[in-house]
């Protein structure tokens, strides 16, 4: 498969955040798809992104990792910027504007 352009012919690159949960599984599904993707791990890694999925794991341990790697306002920041965000269990809990139940 192709990989999928973006309005800019270059191709879109999608960054899964690596602090925990599944981030290998999204990478295989991203290849499978023609999307090439890549492993963030610290604030310099969001750089060039189209977007990043955040995965499960325990979502206070995620705030944690978050905070102490800086990737908490890099994120912030780069979502300002048009970085879309989408996360999976854990990773759409921290997304979330309000929780309810």
């Amino acid at each position: 498969m192709k990989n999928i352009p973006a309005a800019n012919n270059s191709p879109l690159l999608i960054g899964v955040l690596d602090l925990q949960g599944g981030v290998q599984e999204h990478l295989d599904h991203l290849q499978r798809i023609g999307v090439p993707g890549r492993r963030v791990k610290e604030a310099g890694d969001v750089a060039g992104l189209a977007g990043l999925i955040i995965p499960g794991g325990e979502t206070s341990c995620l705030q944690r990792l978050l905070h102490l790697s800086g990737l908490d306002d890099a994120l912030v920041r780069e979502h300002g910027k048009g970085l879309k965000l989408w996360g999976t269990c854990a990773g759409a809990i921290l997304l979330a504007r309000e929780i309810e139940g």
